[in-house]
């Protein structure tokens, strides 16, 4: 059986500055692997400021107790030892925690954080007001209906918001929560919709801490997707040269919708070959870790609702890599500033179509002859 956790992370004096430099070290997937492996999987990292606070939501493959994840937290393998001061606390029922990572065994795509949405994620440390309002929160929380919930979610979408998470840690509180607003809000304004009517408790139950979630922070799969920031995520994973084999699979085959089809010049390709393309053919000619890329832009057209990106790589090929022809051998050669434009077609979080232009890869590596449709070998590589 699964326990939940949330831990509120402060950072001890000095070390911030340090631990940010580390992290941008790290191989986020195997990090997460090997906490997947030990028996815990991170959901959320949602940091306010590079100075802190930080709220963390962690699962555990067992059931453990409060003690023993402390321990873990705390230690070696947790994320920051001797760097936060650790407020962990476990969930008790009536928590609402994201869907188990564990119970569904373990999605490896669920390693990469999702693409942000079009709004902000808050995090918020809920406390009673007093004995007598948590005693009155949790008889009126106990006599509700499915349609009542039903009921909250819907008024909070008509209002721009959506709960995540609701982590209640005591009959006594605290309680934290995860939201999400459908448009990019200022603090203020999230800590009055908390406050007022239309918050849990109605103003009347809680004093409500609220944090904003800073960029980079690892947010739960948006409620409300935005179509250039998943794109974004889809070009900086064909071109993350970190992930495995498996992980990129996944990724991919997660953001990308069954009928997808991608359209450059003369040629179609669909999502099984723009997976094998990029899993098996691309990594054979390029010395991805070298390569670079930047995304001179993305952004939607709110006309047509295709997502215009334009991207710049420059990349080597690898000793013994041979052409999409089959047999020119262009080891060793680099291919500097090679433009791609394209427009994809976004829907309900996933791509559903593309088409672009690209530099000729032949001039760029001083090959003889047009451009040629891919082979059948290499678009089913």
């Amino acid at each position: 059986m699964v326990a939940f956790f949330t831990v509120h992370h402060t950072f001890l004096p000095g070390k911030a500055e340090g631990w940010w430099a580390r992290l941008a070290s790290w191989d986020g997937v195997a990090v997460a692997k090997a906490w997947n492996a030990a028996g815990f999987h991170c959901h959320t990292f949602l940091a306010h400021d590079v100075a802190g606070p930080v709220n963390c939501l962690w699962e555990t493959k067992a059931d453990m107790s409060l003690e023993e994840f402390e321990i873990w937290i705390d230690g070696p393998h947790g994320p920051g030892q001797g760097v936060f001061a650790n407020k962990c606390y476990k969930a008790i029922e009536g928590a609402a925690p994201p869907a188990s990572h564990f119970a569904a065994g373990s999605p490896v795509q669920a390693l990469v954080p999702p693409a942000p949405g079009t709004g902000s994620t808050f995090w918020v440390h809920h406390v009673f007001k007093s004995p007598e309002s948590a005693k009155r929160f949790w008889a009126w929380l106990g006599g509700l209906k499915p349609e009542d919930w039903a009921q909250f979610a819907w008024k909070n979408a008509s209002l721009g918001f959506y709960n995540h998470s609701f982590m209640p840690c005591g009959l006594e509180g605290p309680c934290y929560c995860v939201w999400e607003s459908k448009r990019p809000i200022a603090l203020t304004e999230f800590q009055a919709f908390m406050d007022g009517p239309d918050g849990p408790g109605a103003g009347e139950v809680f004093h409500n801490t609220v944090y904003r979630s800073m960029p980079g922070s690892a947010l739960p799969v948006s409620k409300f997707p935005s179509a250039a920031n998943t794109v974004r995520r889809f070009l900086e994973s064909l071109n993350d040269s970190k992930m495995d084999k498996g992980v990129k699979t996944a990724v991919i085959s997660d953001l990308l919708a069954d009928e997808f089809q991608s359209t450059m010049e003369a040629d179609s390709i669909n999502k099984a070959q723009i997976i094998g393309m990029w899993t098996n053919l691309v990594p054979k000619m390029w010395d991805l870790p070298s390569s670079k890329y930047t995304i001179d832009h993305c952004f939607e057209n709110g006309s047509t609702g295709l997502v215009a990106v334009k991207m710049r790589s420059t990349m080597t090929a690898l000793p013994d890599a041979i052409f999409f022809d089959g047999e020119t051998k262009i080891g060793g050669k680099v291919v500097k500033d090679f433009v791609y434009v394209g427009f994809y077609q976004v829907k309900d979080g996933k791509l559903v179509s593309a088409m672009g232009r690209a530099d000729s890869l032949r001039k760029h590596l001083g090959i003889a002859g047009e451009a040629q449709p891919l082979s059948a070998s290499v678009k089913n590589a």
